[in-house]
């Protein structure tokens, strides 16, 4: 399906195009950093940036514009852009993937009048908080939501709820759970009320919003776990979960990167009082830079090796397998946590250098722990994929 003009399109971009393109941001994202910090989004320069280059489209399916990057294209990409500043690289993974969703399971009429001028953008959250009442037409929604990751640039907010029958009741679904689904709405009928006032990821706009009776037409809503795209790559195919992974994955191993880079460059030239040479110098520092390299790239192994193998599933099948979906979640996981160890590691040993405002180890440091404490990296990630693994599933799987 096509949504754009009929005039000549350019081919989509390559892997290697969107991966230089991010690298070629690394500059302005990061002399942007205190600024969307102080504003609480990312700054107009980079959003123009990562729509100028194509990048904030890249996860779109091609018939909406977008490169249709795999999962795996998508997990490198998001390290590109958050090892350079990991507040922008979490706006844009959110709103890249929310947008994907949106292009990829929404009806025909909804996805021409969103993606009609190639720089509109979603952000929300897609968890069941509200409802969703049947109407003529498509549903009223309600709801309190939180973390709008990105809200600052975005034309539409998602917002997720279950679905409520003419008489107010819950609609079930044929394997006995809630019908959930999400909405994509105009800004301006939903009201954002800030509140994010918080220790780190302080540029990403992840403010609380709340929606009130909004009635929205049904071709602009779709089912939350879908894996029956209307258009897009085999990876819609597989479900939110593991495109949501990817945000969070490369997320986690581009702040990790950076953090190691940093404390690398610095030991060079640090020599903490009383030391007799620089820390690089040092059998000890070197011992342990050893080994938080090596959980690093362990870290990331897992992740490209999973997204590898559940994209592959997807373009030979059509589908992923529970075993699939539950490696994507835990290497995920797996990789936020090794993160944190590691950048907290190259925080202490970056000493009074790490602690002043504007160090990217302070910036790793603050953004890092932040990110531990999002749901979709919570320790119920582990419990669920070993009842998959232990094969005591029952009902319902959240993957």
């Amino acid at each position: 399906m096509a949504v754009s003009s009929s005039a000549p399109q350019s081919a989509p971009l390559t892997a290697d195009e969107l991966l230089d393109r991010a690298r070629s941001l690394r500059q302005l994202l990061g002399d942007e950093a205190e600024v969307s910090d102080r504003s609480s989004h990312m700054s107009q320069p980079v959003v123009d940036a990562l729509f100028d280059s194509g990048l904030m489209t890249a996860a779109l399916p091609q018939a909406c514009g977008g490169a249709e990057a795999d999962l795996v294209t998508q997990v490198l990409l998001f390290e590109e852009l958050s090892a350079a500043e990991p507040s922008a690289g979490w706006s844009h993974m959110a709103c890249a993937t929310s947008t994907a969703f949106a292009a990829a399971f929404m009806g025909d009429d909804a996805v021409a009048e969103m993606f009609a001028d190639g720089r509109s953008v979603a952000a929300g959250q897609f968890a069941p908080r509200g409802s969703f009442q049947k109407v003529d037409g498509g549903y009223r929604v309600s709801g309190e939501y939180g973390f709008a990751s990105g809200s600052g640039h975005a034309a539409y907010i998602m917002a997720g709820g279950v679905v409520l029958d003419a008489a107010g009741e819950m609609v079930f679904g044929d394997d006995g759970m809630p019908e959930m689904r999400v909405a994509a709405i105009p800004r301006d009928e939903v009201a954002l009320t800030g509140g994010w006032h918080v220790l780190g990821l302080q540029g990403t706009g992840s403010q609380d919003y709340s929606v009130d009776d909004v009635f929205v037409p049904a071709g602009r809503t779709f089912e939350l776990f879908s894996e029956s795209p209307l258009r897009g790559g085999a990876q819609f195919s597989v479900g939110i979960m593991p495109m949501t992974s990817a945000g969070h994955a490369g997320w986690a191993l581009g702040v990790c990167r950076r953090a190691l880079e940093e404390i690398a460059s610095l030991a060079k030239v640090k020599q903490r009082m009383g030391a007799s040479d620089v820390l690089a110098a040092q059998q000890l520092f070197q011992k342990e830079f050893g080994e938080r390299t090596a959980q690093f790239r362990s870290a990331r192994a897992y992740v490209l090796s999973s997204f590898e193998a559940i994209q592959a599933a997807a373009e030979a099948d059509g589908s992923a397998t529970l075993e699939l979906k539950a490696d994507v979640r835990v290497s995920t996981t797996h990789a936020t946590r090794v993160a944190a160890d590691v950048i907290l590691w190259c925080y202490r040993l970056g000493g009074g250098d790490a602690l002043r405002d504007g160090h990217p180890l302070q910036r790793c440091m603050r953004d890092i722990l932040a990110g531990t404490q999002h749901i979709f990296v919570d320790d119920s990630t582990y419990e669920t994929a070993s009842q998959v693994w232990l094969d005591r599933v029952e009902g319902f799987v959240f993957l």
